[in-house]
C-alpha cells in the first residue's frame, strides 16, 4: 500500500507567514477604513455645528432695531481679547489671526423689549477665553414690555465681562457651542465698504466720531464728523495702538450698521475634549497644544443684510 506524503514544514510555515500577511493587510485596510469613516463623522458634525451656529446668528443678527432714543445703544461690537497670532508648521510664513468679538444688540417682539448678545467664554471660569478657544453663549435677558432707558440691558451685559462670578448674571447666559476659536464680525456701510477707525474717508450717511485708544477724538476733522462725542450716533474706537484696523463699535440712538461680514470657527470636537483634559488635570502644556490645533478648523462666513436699514 502507496503512503500519501503530508506538507512538510516549510511549507507549513510558508502557508502561514502568507496567512499572517493577509490577515495583517486585511486588518491594516479596515483599520484605515474605519479612521476615514471616523474623519467623516467628526467633519459632518462640525459642519453641522457651524451651519446651527451661523443660521442662529444670522437670523438674530438680522433682527436688530434702532431704539430712537438719545444716547442708547443699539448695536455694539468690540474685541473681547487679544488675537491669538497662529503660525501654520507646514508654511512658517503662512499667520492665521485667530480673533473673538463681543457683540450686542437691541431687538424687539410685538410690544417688547429685549436684547441678545454673543460672547466666547472660558467653559471652567465663564471669564474671557483662556488659549483663544472657548464655548460660545448667548446673552438673553427677560424683555420688558416698556424700554428701560440708560443703556440697562448694554450695561448688564458688558458687566458679566467683568462680574464672571456673580451668579445673578450668569443667569442671563446660556451656551450653545463649544470648540469656538474665531468669532468675528466686520461693519461693513451702505455701498459694503468697511467701516473703521481708519476708513477716515467713508461717507457713512450717519454723523460719526473716531476715537484713539485712549479716547480721545482723533485729528484731523473727517467726513461727518459728529458735534460731539456725547450725542454721536456712531462711536467708532481704535483698540490698538499703531496700523491694526481693529474697531470697537457703538451704534446710538437711530443708527444702525448696514451690513455685517460674519466670520466662525471652530475646531473639530476630539481636539476640544483633548485641551479641556489637559487643562482639567493642570497639564502646562494645554495652551501650546491648543495653538497647535488652531490651524485646523472649519472655517464660515456670511453677510448679514439688517432688515431694518434695508428696509
Amino acid at each position: 500500500m502507496r503512503s500519501k506524503a503530508g506538507f512538510t514544514v516549510t511549507e507549513l510555515m510558508v502557508a502561514v507567514a502568507l496567512m499572517g500577511v493577509i490577515i495583517f493587510t486585511l486588518a491594516a485596510v479596515f483599520n484605515q477604513t474605519q479612521k476615514a469613516l471616523r474623519r467623516n463623522e467628526t467633519q459632518n458634525d462640525i459642519l453641522e455645528k457651524g451651519r446651527s451656529i451661523l443660521e442662529l446668528v444670522t437670523r438674530e443678527l438680522e433682527q436688530v432695531v434702532p431704539t430712537n432714543l438719545r444716547r442708547e445703544t443699539n448695536f455694539y461690537l468690540t474685541l473681547a481679547q487679544i488675537p491669538i497670532v497662529h503660525t501654520n508648521r507646514m508654511d512658517p510664513n503662512s499667520l492665521h489671526t485667530n480673533i473673538l468679538n463681543d457683540v450686542f444688540l437691541q431687538t424687539r417682539i410685538t410690544n417688547f423689549w429685549s436684547a441678545i448678545g454673543y460672547r466666547v467664554v472660558d467653559p471652567m471660569t465663564g471669564g474671557p477665553a483662556r488659549d483663544g478657544i472657548g464655548s460660545l453663549e448667548r446673552f438673553s435677558p427677560e424683555p420688558v414690555r416698556r424700554f428701560p432707558i440708560d443703556n440697562y440691558f448694554s450695561r448688564l451685559f458688558l458687566r458679566s465681562a467683568i462680574e464672571t462670578n456673580n451668579a445673578s448674571l450668569r443667569t442671563n447666559f446660556h451656551q450653545i457651542a463649544q470648540g469656538v476659536v474665531h468669532f468675528r464680525m466686520n461693519v461693513l456701510d451702505l455701498d459694503g465698504r468697511r467701516l473703521g477707525w481708519d476708513t477716515t474717508n467713508i461717507n457713512t450717511g450717519y454723523p460719526l466720531v473716531r476715537l484713539d485708544t485712549k479716547g480721545a477724538l482723533m485729528k484731523p476733522p473727517l467726513v461727518n464728523t459728529a458735534s460731539n462725542i456725547v450725542d454721536a450716533p456712531i462711536v467708532v474706537r481704535q483698540v490698538f495702538p499703531g496700523g491694526s484696523p481693529e474697531t470697537s463699535f457703538a451704534f446710538r440712538s437711530n443708527a444702525l450698521p448696514a451690513f455685517l461680514e460674519f466670520e466662525l470657527g471652530v475646531i473639530e470636537p476630539e481636539s476640544y475634549r483633548n485641551y479641556l483634559t489637559m487643562r482639567t488635570d493642570r497639564n502646562p502644556n494645554a495652551g501650546a497644544y491648543a495653538l497647535s490645533r488652531l490651524g485646523k478648523v472649519q472655517l464660515y462666513r456670511q453677510l448679514i443684510s439688517i432688515r431694518q436699514v434695508a428696509q
